[in-house]
């Protein structure tokens, strides 16, 4: 919910204090004349509309959670993991993405790996010909929210 309402855009923000946000209208004079930060602004409302539905507590941890992945580019405390069962020592980037469900298909893994949106390990992988070895539990991102570690194993 935080993150979905971070992705609102700066035009229509207002819009959205107006409708969801419980606060007085003149209380938005700040946000309206631009004296407020519109990232701050949105912080605001999704902290608002967080602690509604789910309570403040979980509100600043949203908040702290869009903060460290998306601001301060820190990886998440817990992140998910795949173990691959093939015995082969790699394994092409395209098919790791489409069978560890981080793609619909091979061709978007391709084209996510065209657009420079897949990281290994924090580098980017640009060519979709390329391969993983089979070796150490890599972290793969595909753009900012999906993220797995894959755990190799082999088939026995």
């Amino acid at each position: 919910m935080f993150g979905a309402l971070m992705s609102v855009s700066d035009e229509l923000m207002m819009r959205y204090f107006e409708l969801l946000s419980d606060r007085a209208l003149a209380e938005l004079e700040d946000v309206r004349a631009g004296r407020v930060h519109p990232m701050e602004a949105k912080k605001q409302l999704a902290a608002e509309m967080v602690a509604r539905f789910h309570g403040q507590e979980n509100a600043a941890a949203a908040r702290e959670g869009f903060e460290r992945r998306f601001q301060r580019r820190e990886l998440p405390k817990e992140v998910p993991e795949f173990t691959w069962m093939d015995p082969s020592e790699r394994v092409g980037i395209c098919r790791l993405l489409h069978d560890a469900g981080l793609s619909t298909s091979k061709a978007e893994a391709r084209r996510l790996v065209e657009q420079g949106a897949v990281r290994i390990d924090g580098q980017r992988i640009v060519d979709p010909a390329g391969e993983v070895s089979a070796v150490g539990s890599p972290l793969v991102e595909v753009g900012k929210r999906r993220i797995l570690r894959i755990r190799f194993g082999s088939k026995k």
